[in-house]
């Protein structure tokens, strides 16, 4: 393996520092708006503002977290009245997800702010270097989803 030198000039280092940087500034931007939602909650929010409808296994893929920790989210959002679980359409066995008026109103006054996060956490930085920052990332998840490469 090649020394990937002090731990604050490593990539993978600097990635989970950015990330909780964020996830920190929109669980504080959340609060401060009267919402004690979660950075995830807000994602499946936003999956099901534009998927509504769809079931567990799909938000799962969508947001890319298991099925156990999905299913714990739900479970808190569905207590929280942010969401409700119904019968599938095209099967009654399946239980859909659907956003509630609550959880509407939620994203909708949460969007806003989340975007002032993001373009604060992205401001100054050139639309090019964004472009290669995302092919870096999923070049990262990438090497990490094949199989034998430990």
């Amino acid at each position: 393996m090649e020394d990937q030198g002090p731990i604050s000039e490593n990539i993978i280092y600097k990635l989970t520092e950015a990330e909780k940087c964020v996830r920190d500034r929109l669980i504080a931007t959340f609060k401060k708006e009267g919402h004690d939602i979660t950075p995830e909650q807000f994602t499946i929010l936003v999956a099901l503002w534009y998927l509504d409808g769809i079931n567990q296994n799909i938000i799962a893929a969508t947001v890319k977290r298991d099925k156990t920790t999905i299913s714990r989210v739900l479970d808190r959002m569905v207590k929280n009245g942010l969401i409700v679980r119904g019968k599938g359409i095209d099967d009654r066995r399946e239980r859909n997800i659907y956003i509630t008026k609550k959880g509407k109103n939620v994203q909708e006054q949460l969007m806003d702010r989340a975007n002032a996060v993001y373009s604060k956490a992205l401001k100054g930085v050139p639309m090019d270097e964004i472009a290669l920052a995302g092919s870096v990332l999923d070049r990262i998840m990438s090497n990490m989803s094949e199989e034998g490469n430990d």
